[in-house]
């Protein structure tokens, strides 16, 4: 048993939401494929509707005014590495403000949680990042750009083993963007992100990349947010036009109050089931299931790619939940050797819904037949479009890439396609995964973790997720929509330009709180997980 810690974070009145540049207007929220257009062709394809017009008009008269171009910058500290993301706006609608990225996402690289020993180093690793933003934002707006930096699972994971030590990498953080650059920051923009908070985001900034939260009229077609990360994996949706047999216990949890309009969320965030926390316990398993004696056999692995993994790294994890052995806890290290069996690989993938977690308080314990939405009735709950992205979208496009492009990540998601190259791909010998790999520019690392990847979305999807084939046909696999980046930092950029006070509302908002006991805050996870439903995976 452990407890996990978390930081709570109740963004305060910073919490109305926003919309995008008036033009063009909405159309139906879909995602477009990559287009090029001549200069004439897409003139023509930005005549607006009436309604549009109508809509726009109303809105610049009663909502939008021009302002100077407002800056703010955040950072995503993932479990992954770092990733800083700058927007502005110059309009707001409905007391929202049209937020648009500056630029492309970019890449600090710095992971968090490897500075937990010597936090004074934390600061001078993320200087580039920095010194990008003061290069990109002019001088003069400097103090009024807002500087705020989310911590996520993999922080949330390092709190649980030493929450003085999170706090001590936070803080460095903070008195290095303080005593080095001009931006407006106060140490509470530099912390442990809420889970509760980054699933709302995510949402959010699906919605608004579609569209959808700016039109009065499209808020009824709100999408569904599936979301994969390293550490965790998140749901969240709309609940509000929900019929009322398929909202049966499904009720709100989060509300966002965006273009002066409310709307109430099903959220879930899992931690320790982001795919590379779950990978960590795959290879534990195995371990154990070999009796803690090397050779051990990976059917999730390519013929005869052999590594070796210490045994601390697999065991001594926050997120780890094999049990060793006392007489074990001193051992070193494990060969492990890849078999490539596709069919070992799915099995023993499903296992790892069967540990028995000791995560507390146990709020969706799926053992449970009835108690958890995400479940009940034997199929998926979801409503409207869904997009499946982060690793669920890297993961179909890296397989794609891998098999030569014999399906293509697009809508309709060619699942059949996506199946029989993951199979062929699981049941592949090393140097053919390291030749396909070369084919296709992927990095050796990622490929050989493809197999694996690619089952455990999988099993996510058709079997916790229950989505049937009709709905993974209709589902968007992407990391953009419309082509913006959905990144959760949009969300958090859309709550930060709000020109009025508004309330973010979840069961948990109770102040800001650094990194805090999880077993004291109400977060929802996996827990012992019986296979009670029967399994039907097919890939």
């Amino acid at each position: 048993m452990f407890n996990v810690l978390i930081a709570l974070l109740s963004v305060s009145a910073a919490s109305g939401w926003t919309a995008r540049r008036l033009a063009p207007l909405p159309a139906p929220a879909v995602v477009r494929p990559p287009q090029t257009y001549s200069t004439a062709t897409h003139r023509m394809m930005d005549v607006r509707t009436t309604r549009d017009v109508e809509w726009a008009a109303t809105l610049n008269a009663h909502n939008a005014s021009l302002l100077q171009y407002n800056y703010a910058v955040f950072f995503d500290a993932g479990s992954s590495g770092t990733r800083m993301y700058i927007y502005h706006w110059n309009e707001v609608m409905n007391n929202t403000g049209l937020v648009t990225p500056q630029n492309d996402a970019r890449n600090c690289s710095t992971r968090l949680s490897d500075f937990r020993d010597e936090p004074e180093r934390v600061g001078p690793s993320l200087k580039a990042c920095f010194d990008f933003a003061a290069q990109s934002i002019p001088a003069d707006k400097h103090t009024a750009t807002r500087v705020r930096l989310g911590a996520t699972a993999g922080m949330r994971i390092v709190a649980t083993e030493n929450a003085t030590a999170a706090n001590g990498v936070l803080t460095a953080i903070y008195q290095y963007l303080r005593a080095n650059y001009n931006f407006s920051v106060t140490e509470g923009d530099i912390h442990i992100l809420p889970a509760e908070d980054e699933t709302a985001y995510v949402w959010a900034a699906v919605n608004y990349a579609a569209k959808v939260l700016q039109d009065p009229l499209e808020r009824n077609n709100t999408w569904t947010s599936l979301y994969m990360g390293g550490a965790s994996t998140d749901v969240s949706m709309d609940v509000s036009k929900r019929d009322s047999t398929a909202t049966a216990g499904l009720a709100a949890d989060y509300s966002l109050t965006l273009f002066d309009h409310t709307f109430p969320l099903f959220i879930k965030n899992f931690i320790c089931y982001g795919k590379d926390q779950a990978f960590l316990r795959y290879q534990a398993l195995l371990v154990k299931s070999s009796n803690f004696v090397s050779p051990v056999y990976n059917p999730c692995g390519a013929w005869n790619h052999t590594i070796i993994v210490r045994h601390k790294d697999l065991f001594n994890a926050a997120c780890s939940t094999v049990r060793v052995p006392e007489e074990l806890t001193s051992q070193e290290s494990y060969e492990i050797i890849g078999t490539a069996d596709f069919q070992g690989c799915r099995n023993m993938t499903r296992r790892l819904f069967m540990l028995d977690f000791a995560l507390q308080p146990a709020q969706c314990p799926f053992n449970d037949a009835g108690t958890c939405p995400l479940v009940t009735g034997g199929g998926h709950i979801f409503y409207g479009r869904l997009l499946a992205s982060g690793g669920f979208a890297y993961d179909a496009s890296t397989l794609s890439l891998l098999s030569n492009r014999t399906f293509v990540v697009s809508v309709p998601f060619d699942i059949d396609g996506q199946r029989r190259a993951l199979h062929e791909l699981c049941s592949t010998r090393y140097v053919d995964v390291m030749d396909m790999a070369y084919s296709a520019n992927v990095k050796a690392e990622f490929a050989l973790r493809a197999c694996f990847d690619g089952v455990y979305s999988g099993t996510m999807l058709s079997d916790v997720y229950r989505l049937d084939d009709e709905t993974l046909k209709n589902s968007v696999f992407s990391r953009s929509v419309n082509d913006e980046d959905v990144s959760w930092t949009l969300g958090w950029a859309l709550i930060t330009s709000v020109t009025k006070n508004t309330t973010v509302t979840s069961p948990n908002s109770a102040g800001v709180l650094r990194a805090v006991s999880l077993s004291a805050v109400s977060f929802l996870v996996f827990v012992p997980f019986l296979f009670s439903f029967v399994i039907h995976l097919q890939f």
